[in-house]
């Protein structure tokens, strides 16, 4: 069946079993793997919106396929897809060359069709990216459902590409930016994600390929809803802060789904798997009256899945309670970033003291909270050794307070790139960074490294790149050695994760030593990195069952089968 818009997601780059590149850090605390097969919640939303119109929409999810079947011929797959128009996304710019190269593979074969980009990273460099081959048009900003619907009637000669807006376009060989003017403020106009549209998709096709959002969902699976497009935080160094959303997509402010909206969905997906429901951005974010009307409606709903809450600033244990009240099950997760309580307040995030911290953590687990997690960021500005190893100690603080399986805490890389369009990157002097290049095709390539080391794209005031990966691997010990010592991970895990740790520091320093050789022994030494990388362990930054949400055992493990099951219900909703 020929569709109206078939919408792509690429791997991060095509030749991922033949040219391993060591990223396994850059997606150890995400779901997905490295090749970051997760598609952006926005196809959902984009197929209920269209398919509300009459238009047949289809998801394809292109890096699951080519993860899940090492046999698959992608340009034959590639040739029988039937579409008007193709879409693919570029909106985490790792997915720079994958997406990029599907654009140009997917416009030789399919010469009659139009292709196009969208996404975050695509609105930033849409006039860089219009001029790659295989590229005709960029729709910007993150919400194109409409615009989307008017370029398909336009297209197809019932509208005119000038009137279409937020598109970057050519005509005669010439680049045309439409206005940025579809910047809705308010969400309720579309399911975001679509679970009813994906639902319907499965049980047309008869398959999950296309649907399953990232490689291990179907044994350990986790959905989430989204209160917001835009943010309320101005977060530095973050692509999707304040400042960034304003100067790519032209947003002033969030625009926020009703609370009644998130429920309903939330309900849709209860009576579809128990899954755990990741609530994405503070509840709190909208104002104290929307997060009050939210846990009522939710304590209504009495959902039987734990919902997870993420928190930007400290929580009382009244609104603990609160969050006890409203759920059967909850937990939290602290995007903390240091414990440097000065790091902490030039970037806004728990601008806070350490005590309020600590007793938000506790006021969470005395609640009933089954999971709380803290997160700790390298690579902020003004960052030193000494402050990311105070984080460890911080932890060990915490650890010995509450004896409990239900805390855990980890340390990551910012990586692989300083966001284009956040402050950092539009004035890097001003928050102390170094952004070591600033294009797309630069972007692209750094992608295609052999490891995130070459992939980072930025030093900060205080760190080299180099400090930066070092400093990584000695924290992910830290905490390895703090968890054995806490009893949050036993000797088998730990020795694990000390052996991919120390192995990953040789890969990097052979490749250092290979960078420095002049060819063809500069390739050699590189296929042996390559090798050595295609055999490493991961991940390295959390243990077996971290970051792993309780799920009853056999809806854990029949996930597709429950999908499968109740996907008639969808008809009814």
């Amino acid at each position: 069946m020929e569709a109206d818009l078939v919408l792509i997601h690429p791997p991060a780059y095509f030749e991922f079993r033949q040219q391993p590149s060591l990223t396994g850090l850059l997606s150890d605390l995400v779901p997905p793997t490295s090749v970051f097969e997760m598609y952006p919640l926005g196809f959902t939303s984009i197929g209920h919106y269209l398919e509300g119109y009459g238009f047949k929409v289809r998801i394809v999810n292109l890096a699951y396929r080519m993860l899940t079947n090492p046999r698959l011929d992608v340009d034959k797959f590639l040739r029988k897809l039937r579409a008007r128009v193709f879409g693919v996304d570029l909106h985490w710019l790792v997915h720079a060359p994958g997406a990029l190269e599907l654009a140009h593979r997917l416009k030789k074969m399919h010469p009659g069709s139009a292709v196009i980009l969208g996404g975050v990273s695509a609105s930033y460099y849409h006039e860089e990216a219009i001029g790659y081959p295989g590229v005709d048009y960029v729709v910007r900003g993150d919400s194109t459902e409409e615009p989307l619907r008017q370029l398909l009637l336009a297209l197809k000669g019932s509208g005119r590409l000038e009137d279409v807006p937020n598109l970057t376009w050519k005509n005669q060989g010439r680049v045309m930016v439409n206005p940025l003017t579809h910047v809705p403020d308010q969400l309720d106009y579309v399911e975001m994600p679509g679970y009813r549209y994906m639902v319907r998709a499965v049980a047309r096709s008869f398959g999950l390929r296309d649907a399953v959002p990232y490689l291990g969902w179907l044994q350990n699976p986790m959905t989430a809803v989204l209160t917001s497009r835009g943010c309320a935080r101005g977060c530095y160094y973050c692509g999707g802060s304040a400042p960034a959303y304003g100067k790519i997509c032209g947003r002033k402010r969030p625009a926020y789904r009703s609370p009644a909206q998130l429920v309903k969905d939330m309900k849709f997906l209860s009576r579809l798997t128990r899954a755990p429901i990741y609530i994405l951005h503070d509840i709190r974010q909208p104002g104290q009256a929307y997060a009050g009307e939210l846990l009522a409606l939710l304590a209504e709903a009495r959902l039987r899945n734990q919902v997870i809450f993420e928190l930007f600033d400290p929580a009382s244990p009244e609104f603990m309670g609160r969050l006890a009240g409203a759920t059967r099950n909850f937990g939290l997760e602290l995007a903390l970033e240091s414990s440097d309580t000065k790091l902490r307040r030039q970037n806004g995030k728990f601008a806070c003291s350490n005590q309020e911290v600590e007793a938000t953590v506790a006021a969470g687990l005395e609640a009933g909270a089954l999971t709380v997690h803290l997160y700790f960021m390298i690579g902020l500005s003004g960052q030193t050794r000494e402050t990311v190893l105070a984080d460890a100690e911080f932890c060990r603080r915490l650890f010995e307070r509450h004896a409990t399986r239900r805390l855990s805490a980890f340390v990551s890389p910012l990586a692989p790139f300083l966001d284009p369009g956040s402050p950092a990157f539009e004035e890097p002097g001003r928050y102390g960074y170094r952004v070591l290049w600033r294009s797309l095709e630069e972007h692209r390539r750094a992608v295609l490294e052999p490891t995130w080391k070459q992939t980072l794209n930025y030093e900060t005031d205080m760190l080299t790149r180099g400090d930066i990966v070092d400093l990584t691997y000695e924290a992910a010990r830290t905490f390895a050695d703090l968890k054995l010592e806490a009893g949050l991970m036993d000797e088998k895990a730990h020795a694990g994760l000390v052996d991919g740790i120390e192995r990953s520091r040789q890969i990097i320093a052979r490749c250092d030593l290979a960078l420095d050789l002049p060819d063809p022994e500069r390739g050699r030494m590189l296929q042996e990195v390559r090798r050595a990388i295609r055999a490493q362990p991961g991940p390295l930054l959390r243990g077996p069952g971290e970051l792993v949400w309780p799920v009853p055992g056999l809806l854990r493990g029949a996930a597709g089968l429950v999908w499968a099951a109740l996907a008639g219900a969808a008809w009814r909703y």
